[in-house]
């Protein structure tokens, strides 16, 4: 019983960290322009999140020597905090970079349509057309 909340953590951290990387690698998705902040955040904040779980998690065994809990305790407020400066530029997928690059002044009309229509496009060819498309319905808007 004194190692449930132990692997419970891992497992949370192991959970985390899987759907972040799955975010941050996988297919296009519309949860990197959705209206919400958490909803938006939680792509970049996912792997820290996860790893500093998966970090406590091992720091909490009952069989871990205190000061070896100190340390492991230590790196994992170090991970979180280094997450919430820094996983903005390093989860950050390709193709959310390419958006933000050559269409970030159609950003806002993009989340707009998420918010609305919701998001269809699987891949950057589509993901393309849509951003001419809305372009193309918003130029009275853009300068």
């Amino acid at each position: 019983m004194e190692l449930l909340i132990p692997i419970l953590f891992i497992l949370f951290g192991i959970s985390v960290c899987l759907y972040g990387y799955s975010k941050w690698k996988g297919k296009i998705h519309w949860s990197y322009f959705a209206q919400g902040y958490l909803m938006r955040e939680i792509n970049y904040i996912a792997i820290p999140l996860g790893t500093t779980a998966i970090i406590l998690g091992f720091a909490i065994l009952p069989s871990v020597p205190s000061q070896i809990q100190s340390i492991l305790i230590g790196i994992g407020f170090l991970v979180i905090l280094m997450g919430f400066f820094a996983s903005w530029h390093l989860f950050k997928p390709d193709w959310v970079r390419w958006i933000e690059e050559n269409h970030k002044d159609i950003i806002p009309y993009l989340q707009m349509e998420v918010r609305d229509k919701g998001w269809h496009v699987t891949t950057q060819e589509e993901l393309e057309n849509w951003l001419k498309e809305l372009r193309i319905k918003y130029s009275h808007h853009l300068k």
